[in-house]
Protein backbone atom coordinates (compact mmCIF):
# COMPACT_ATOMS: atom_id res chain seq x y z
CA UNK A 1 0.00 0.00 0.00
CA UNK A 2 1.57 3.30 -1.06
CA UNK A 3 1.57 6.02 1.55
CA UNK A 4 -0.82 8.92 1.09
CA UNK A 5 1.42 11.07 3.29
CA UNK A 6 4.10 11.03 0.61
CA UNK A 7 1.71 13.03 -1.55
CA UNK A 8 0.81 15.42 1.20
CA UNK A 9 4.34 16.43 2.12
CA UNK A 10 5.37 16.74 -1.50
CA UNK A 11 2.38 19.06 -1.87
CA UNK A 12 3.54 21.19 1.06
CA UNK A 13 7.05 21.58 -0.29
CA UNK A 14 6.01 22.05 -3.90
CA UNK A 15 3.24 24.56 -3.29
CA UNK A 16 5.32 27.29 -4.90
CA UNK A 17 6.19 25.20 -7.96
CA UNK A 18 4.39 25.36 -11.27
CA UNK A 19 3.81 21.63 -11.19
CA UNK A 20 2.95 19.45 -8.20
CA UNK A 21 4.07 15.83 -8.22
CA UNK A 22 0.96 13.67 -8.30
CA UNK A 23 1.25 10.00 -7.38
CA UNK A 24 -2.01 8.03 -7.22
CA UNK A 25 -2.80 6.34 -3.94
CA UNK A 26 -5.69 4.47 -2.40
CA UNK A 27 -6.10 6.84 0.55
CA UNK A 28 -9.64 7.40 1.79
CA UNK A 29 -9.12 11.04 2.71
CA UNK A 30 -10.76 13.00 5.51
CA UNK A 31 -7.76 13.17 7.85
CA UNK A 32 -7.12 16.53 9.49
CA UNK A 33 -3.98 18.43 8.52
CA UNK A 34 -2.66 21.32 10.64
CA UNK A 35 0.56 22.98 9.53
CA UNK A 36 2.00 26.26 10.77
CA UNK A 37 4.83 28.39 12.07
CA UNK A 38 5.19 31.15 14.66
CA UNK A 39 8.37 33.21 15.02
CA UNK A 40 9.87 36.42 16.38
CA UNK A 41 9.41 37.98 12.93
CA UNK A 42 6.47 40.20 11.99
CA UNK A 43 5.80 38.14 8.85
CA UNK A 44 5.28 34.47 8.13
CA UNK A 45 3.20 33.69 11.23
CA UNK A 46 0.43 31.42 9.99
CA UNK A 47 -1.48 28.18 10.44
CA UNK A 48 -3.08 26.19 7.60
CA UNK A 49 -5.98 23.86 8.39
CA UNK A 50 -7.27 21.31 5.86
CA UNK A 51 -8.35 17.72 5.28
CA UNK A 52 -6.78 15.16 3.02
CA UNK A 53 -8.74 14.34 -0.14
CA UNK A 54 -9.33 11.07 -1.94
CA UNK A 55 -6.70 9.77 -4.34
CA UNK A 56 -3.87 11.96 -3.14
CA UNK A 57 -5.39 15.23 -4.34
CA UNK A 58 -4.47 18.49 -2.62
CA UNK A 59 -5.93 18.82 0.89
CA UNK A 60 -9.28 20.66 1.11
CA UNK A 61 -9.08 23.87 3.20
CA UNK A 62 -11.15 24.26 6.36
CA UNK A 63 -12.48 27.78 6.76
CA UNK A 64 -14.56 27.51 9.95
CA UNK A 65 -11.78 26.68 12.42
CA UNK A 66 -11.04 28.74 15.53
CA UNK A 67 -7.24 29.06 15.66
CA UNK A 68 -5.69 30.48 18.83
CA UNK A 69 -2.12 31.02 19.99
CA UNK A 70 -1.27 30.79 23.72
CA UNK A 71 1.93 31.85 25.48
CA UNK A 72 3.47 30.37 28.64
CA UNK A 73 1.30 32.65 30.80
CA UNK A 74 -1.77 31.27 29.00
CA UNK A 75 -2.46 34.64 27.41
CA UNK A 76 -4.08 34.20 24.01
CA UNK A 77 -4.38 35.70 20.54
CA UNK A 78 -6.79 34.52 17.88
CA UNK A 79 -5.49 34.19 14.32
CA UNK A 80 -7.58 35.60 11.47
CA UNK A 81 -8.40 33.78 8.27
CA UNK A 82 -6.76 35.54 5.30
CA UNK A 83 -7.62 32.96 2.63
CA UNK A 84 -9.51 29.63 2.65
CA UNK A 85 -7.94 27.47 5.34
CA UNK A 86 -5.07 29.88 6.09
CA UNK A 87 -5.00 31.81 9.37
CA UNK A 88 -2.45 34.50 10.25
CA UNK A 89 -1.33 36.59 13.21
CA UNK A 90 -2.66 40.04 12.37
CA UNK A 91 -3.05 42.00 15.60
CA UNK A 92 0.29 41.04 17.23
CA UNK A 93 -1.27 41.03 20.70
CA UNK A 94 1.31 38.66 22.19
CA UNK A 95 4.99 39.55 22.44
CA UNK A 96 7.11 37.11 20.43
CA UNK A 97 10.76 37.33 21.40
CA UNK A 98 13.60 34.87 21.94
CA UNK A 99 12.85 32.78 25.02
CA UNK A 100 9.07 33.18 24.82
CA UNK A 101 7.01 29.97 24.60
CA UNK A 102 3.85 29.24 22.64
CA UNK A 103 1.36 26.50 21.98
CA UNK A 104 -1.43 26.16 19.43
CA UNK A 105 -5.11 25.37 19.84
CA UNK A 106 -7.46 24.66 16.94
CA UNK A 107 -11.20 24.09 17.43
CA UNK A 108 -13.32 22.64 14.64
CA UNK A 109 -16.95 22.12 15.62
CA UNK A 110 -16.87 20.33 18.96
CA UNK A 111 -13.34 18.97 18.52
CA UNK A 112 -10.18 20.47 20.02
CA UNK A 113 -6.59 20.04 18.81
CA UNK A 114 -3.49 21.24 20.67
CA UNK A 115 0.31 21.29 20.52
CA UNK A 116 2.81 21.44 23.41
CA UNK A 117 4.62 24.62 24.46
CA UNK A 118 7.68 25.43 22.36
CA UNK A 119 10.34 28.09 22.94
CA UNK A 120 11.66 30.63 20.41
CA UNK A 121 15.35 29.74 20.12
CA UNK A 122 18.01 32.32 19.22
CA UNK A 123 19.58 32.43 15.76
CA UNK A 124 23.23 31.37 16.13
CA UNK A 125 24.74 31.64 12.62
CA UNK A 126 25.77 34.74 10.68
CA UNK A 127 25.14 34.09 6.99
CA UNK A 128 26.67 35.76 3.96
CA UNK A 129 25.54 34.98 0.42
CA UNK A 130 27.59 35.10 -2.76
CA UNK A 131 26.99 34.20 -6.40
CA UNK A 132 28.78 33.18 -9.54
CA UNK A 133 27.68 33.00 -13.14
CA UNK A 134 27.82 29.66 -14.89
CA UNK A 135 26.51 27.74 -17.89
CA UNK A 136 24.42 24.68 -17.04
CA UNK A 137 22.93 22.06 -19.33
CA UNK A 138 19.22 21.39 -18.88
CA UNK A 139 16.73 19.08 -20.56
CA UNK A 140 13.58 20.55 -22.15
CA UNK A 141 10.16 18.91 -22.01
CA UNK A 142 10.87 17.44 -25.47
CA UNK A 143 14.13 15.87 -24.30
CA UNK A 144 16.42 18.40 -25.97
CA UNK A 145 19.59 19.47 -24.20
CA UNK A 146 20.05 23.24 -23.93
CA UNK A 147 22.72 25.36 -22.33
CA UNK A 148 21.58 28.23 -20.09
CA UNK A 149 23.32 31.00 -18.22
CA UNK A 150 22.48 30.74 -14.53
CA UNK A 151 23.33 32.38 -11.25
CA UNK A 152 24.60 29.87 -8.69
CA UNK A 153 24.04 30.94 -5.08
CA UNK A 154 26.32 30.02 -2.17
CA UNK A 155 26.41 30.82 1.52
CA UNK A 156 29.10 31.02 4.16
CA UNK A 157 27.92 30.72 7.76
CA UNK A 158 29.89 31.71 10.85
CA UNK A 159 28.82 30.18 14.18
CA UNK A 160 30.92 31.76 16.90
CA UNK A 161 30.57 31.01 19.75
CA UNK A 162 29.63 27.44 18.91
CA UNK A 163 26.79 26.12 21.15
CA UNK A 164 26.79 22.51 22.28
CA UNK A 165 23.37 21.91 20.72
CA UNK A 166 21.49 23.80 18.02
CA UNK A 167 19.41 23.05 14.92
CA UNK A 168 18.96 25.19 11.80
CA UNK A 169 16.83 25.13 8.68
CA UNK A 170 17.54 27.46 5.75
CA UNK A 171 15.02 28.40 3.09
CA UNK A 172 15.66 30.69 0.14
CA UNK A 173 13.33 32.90 -1.86
CA UNK A 174 13.64 35.49 -4.61
CA UNK A 175 11.86 38.83 -4.93
CA UNK A 176 11.84 41.17 -7.90
CA UNK A 177 9.74 43.71 -9.75
CA UNK A 178 7.81 42.85 -12.89
CA UNK A 179 6.70 45.50 -15.38
CA UNK A 180 3.89 45.16 -17.87
CA UNK A 181 4.56 46.07 -21.51
CA UNK A 182 4.78 49.72 -22.45
CA UNK A 183 2.39 49.61 -25.41
CA UNK A 184 2.31 52.26 -28.17
CA UNK A 185 0.12 55.14 -27.02
CA UNK A 186 -1.07 55.72 -30.59
CA UNK A 187 -2.79 52.34 -30.62
CA UNK A 188 -3.53 51.93 -26.88
CA UNK A 189 -4.19 55.48 -25.63
CA UNK A 190 -5.83 54.35 -22.38
CA UNK A 191 -3.26 51.68 -21.51
CA UNK A 192 -1.27 52.29 -18.34
CA UNK A 193 1.33 49.60 -17.54
CA UNK A 194 1.55 48.38 -13.97
CA UNK A 195 4.46 47.38 -11.81
CA UNK A 196 4.09 44.17 -9.81
CA UNK A 197 6.16 42.43 -7.17
CA UNK A 198 7.00 38.75 -7.39
CA UNK A 199 8.14 36.50 -4.53
CA UNK A 200 9.03 32.87 -5.28
CA UNK A 201 10.17 30.11 -2.97
CA UNK A 202 13.36 28.50 -4.33
CA UNK A 203 13.66 25.80 -1.68
CA UNK A 204 11.80 23.09 -3.57
CA UNK A 205 15.15 21.64 -4.66
CA UNK A 206 15.60 20.37 -1.12
CA UNK A 207 15.49 21.12 2.61
CA UNK A 208 18.65 22.77 3.95
CA UNK A 209 19.22 21.48 7.47
CA UNK A 210 21.99 21.49 10.05
CA UNK A 211 22.27 19.37 13.19
CA UNK A 212 24.52 21.48 15.38
CA UNK A 213 25.45 18.56 17.62
CA UNK A 214 27.63 17.23 14.78
CA UNK A 215 29.34 20.56 13.95
CA UNK A 216 32.85 21.30 15.22
CA UNK A 217 33.92 24.13 12.89
CA UNK A 218 32.79 27.70 13.52
CA UNK A 219 32.76 28.50 9.78
CA UNK A 220 30.87 26.64 7.05
CA UNK A 221 32.26 27.94 3.75
CA UNK A 222 30.70 28.30 0.30
CA UNK A 223 27.83 25.85 0.62
CA UNK A 224 25.85 25.60 -2.61
CA UNK A 225 22.20 26.64 -2.35
CA UNK A 226 20.41 26.84 -5.73
CA UNK A 227 20.79 27.82 -9.36
CA UNK A 228 18.56 30.44 -10.99
CA UNK A 229 18.25 30.92 -14.74
CA UNK A 230 19.23 34.41 -15.87
CA UNK A 231 16.27 36.18 -17.51
CA UNK A 232 14.47 39.51 -17.61
CA UNK A 233 13.80 39.39 -13.87
CA UNK A 234 17.39 40.61 -13.41
CA UNK A 235 16.68 43.78 -15.42
CA UNK A 236 16.02 45.71 -12.20
CA UNK A 237 16.34 44.94 -8.49
CA UNK A 238 16.43 41.20 -7.85
CA UNK A 239 16.73 40.08 -4.23
CA UNK A 240 17.64 36.65 -2.93
CA UNK A 241 16.54 36.16 0.69
CA UNK A 242 18.17 33.44 2.78
CA UNK A 243 15.94 32.80 5.79
CA UNK A 244 17.55 31.06 8.74
CA UNK A 245 15.23 29.34 11.22
CA UNK A 246 16.39 28.30 14.69
CA UNK A 247 14.61 24.99 15.34
CA UNK A 248 14.20 22.71 18.31
CA UNK A 249 15.19 19.06 18.07
CA UNK A 250 11.62 17.93 17.34
CA UNK A 251 11.24 20.26 14.35
CA UNK A 252 14.65 19.23 13.03
CA UNK A 253 13.59 15.57 13.10
CA UNK A 254 10.37 16.44 11.32
CA UNK A 255 12.10 18.33 8.49
CA UNK A 256 14.74 15.60 8.19
CA UNK A 257 11.97 13.10 7.53
CA UNK A 258 10.34 15.44 5.02
CA UNK A 259 13.69 15.81 3.25
CA UNK A 260 13.96 12.03 2.92
CA UNK A 261 10.48 11.88 1.43
CA UNK A 262 11.35 14.51 -1.16
CA UNK A 263 14.59 12.75 -2.03
CA UNK A 264 12.57 9.63 -2.89
CA UNK A 265 10.14 11.42 -5.20
CA UNK A 266 11.67 9.77 -8.27
CA UNK A 267 11.38 6.22 -6.87
CA UNK A 268 7.69 5.60 -6.38
CA UNK A 269 8.17 1.82 -6.51
CA UNK A 270 10.45 1.77 -3.47
CA UNK A 271 9.12 0.64 -0.11
CA UNK A 272 6.64 3.38 0.89
CA UNK A 273 7.77 5.74 3.69
CA UNK A 274 5.89 5.63 6.95
CA UNK A 275 3.71 8.50 8.16
CA UNK A 276 5.60 11.36 9.80
CA UNK A 277 4.48 11.76 13.43
CA UNK A 278 2.80 15.06 14.22
CA UNK A 279 3.17 17.25 17.32
CA UNK A 280 -0.52 18.21 17.17
CA UNK A 281 -2.94 16.05 19.11
CA UNK A 282 -6.68 15.56 19.19
CA UNK A 283 -8.70 15.46 22.40
CA UNK A 284 -9.98 12.20 20.92
CA UNK A 285 -7.01 9.84 21.38
CA UNK A 286 -8.25 7.60 18.56
CA UNK A 287 -7.94 10.40 15.96
CA UNK A 288 -4.63 10.94 14.22
CA UNK A 289 -3.71 14.44 13.07
CA UNK A 290 -1.23 15.15 10.27
CA UNK A 291 1.09 18.14 9.95
CA UNK A 292 3.43 20.07 12.19
CA UNK A 293 3.45 23.27 14.23
CA UNK A 294 6.78 24.95 14.97
CA UNK A 295 7.95 27.90 17.04
CA UNK A 296 11.20 29.34 15.66
CA UNK A 297 13.63 32.21 15.80
CA UNK A 298 14.37 33.67 12.36
CA UNK A 299 16.87 35.93 10.65
CA UNK A 300 17.11 36.95 6.97
CA UNK A 301 20.20 37.63 4.87
CA UNK A 302 19.66 39.42 1.55
CA UNK A 303 21.67 39.52 -1.64
CA UNK A 304 20.75 42.30 -4.07
CA UNK A 305 21.54 41.87 -7.76
CA UNK A 306 20.86 44.22 -10.65
CA UNK A 307 21.54 44.21 -14.35
CA UNK A 308 24.97 45.71 -13.60
CA UNK A 309 25.91 42.43 -11.90
CA UNK A 310 24.86 40.35 -14.94
CA UNK A 311 26.90 41.36 -18.04
CA UNK A 312 24.86 38.95 -20.14
CA UNK A 313 22.33 39.80 -22.81
CA UNK A 314 18.84 38.47 -22.19
CA UNK A 315 15.71 39.09 -24.17
CA UNK A 316 12.79 40.89 -22.57
CA UNK A 317 9.63 39.27 -24.00
CA UNK A 318 7.53 42.25 -22.86
CA UNK A 319 9.43 44.83 -24.90
CA UNK A 320 7.84 46.07 -28.13
CA UNK A 321 10.73 48.24 -29.33
CA UNK A 322 11.74 46.17 -32.36
CA UNK A 323 10.11 46.94 -35.76
CA UNK A 324 8.71 43.40 -36.11
CA UNK A 325 7.21 43.35 -32.60
CA UNK A 326 5.83 46.88 -33.02
CA UNK A 327 4.06 45.90 -36.26
CA UNK A 328 2.61 42.77 -34.64
CA UNK A 329 1.33 44.76 -31.66
CA UNK A 330 -0.33 47.48 -33.74
CA UNK A 331 -2.05 45.15 -36.19
CA UNK A 332 -4.62 44.02 -33.58
CA UNK A 333 -7.91 45.96 -33.25
CA UNK A 334 -7.58 49.37 -31.61
CA UNK A 335 -7.15 49.06 -27.80
CA UNK A 336 -7.72 45.29 -27.87
CA UNK A 337 -5.19 44.50 -25.19
CA UNK A 338 -6.45 40.95 -24.69
CA UNK A 339 -5.87 40.30 -28.41
CA UNK A 340 -2.14 40.52 -27.79
CA UNK A 341 -2.37 37.48 -25.54
CA UNK A 342 -4.94 35.59 -27.63
CA UNK A 343 -2.78 35.91 -30.75
CA UNK A 344 0.35 35.04 -28.76
CA UNK A 345 2.05 38.30 -29.62
CA UNK A 346 2.94 38.90 -25.95
CA UNK A 347 2.95 36.55 -22.94
CA UNK A 348 -0.05 37.00 -20.67
CA UNK A 349 2.19 38.21 -17.82
CA UNK A 350 3.24 41.16 -20.00
CA UNK A 351 -0.36 42.37 -20.07
CA UNK A 352 -1.71 41.05 -16.78
CA UNK A 353 1.21 40.99 -14.35
CA UNK A 354 -1.03 39.61 -11.60
CA UNK A 355 -0.87 36.29 -13.49
CA UNK A 356 2.88 36.06 -12.92
CA UNK A 357 3.70 33.08 -10.64
CA UNK A 358 4.51 34.43 -7.18
CA UNK A 359 2.65 37.73 -7.72
CA UNK A 360 1.97 39.81 -4.65
CA UNK A 361 0.08 43.07 -4.44
CA UNK A 362 2.14 44.19 -1.43
CA UNK A 363 5.43 45.97 -1.91
CA UNK A 364 8.13 44.22 0.18
CA UNK A 365 9.50 46.55 2.84
CA UNK A 366 13.10 46.21 1.61
CA UNK A 367 12.31 47.49 -1.92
Amino acid sequence: MRSSYFIFFLFLLASSCSEIIDLKTDQKGGELVIFGSISNSTIGNYVEVSRTSDGGEAPAPISDAIVTLFNQQDQSERLRMVSPGKYEVIDNVLRREVGDQFRLEVIIGDKRYTSPLQKINPVVAQDEMSFREAIETNITSTGTEIEEWVVQLYTTSVIDPLPNEFYIRWTIEEAYTHFESDLPRSHFPRWSPSQCYVINNLSEQGVFLLDGTTVRNTELKNRYLVSRKIDRSFASKHYFNLIQSALNEESHKYWSRVDKLVARAGSIFDTPPSAIPSNIYSADSSERVLGHFEVIGVDTTRLLMTNNDIPIFFEDPCKVDTPAKFRAVTRVPLECVSCLVEEKILPKECIFCALTPGFTSERPSYF
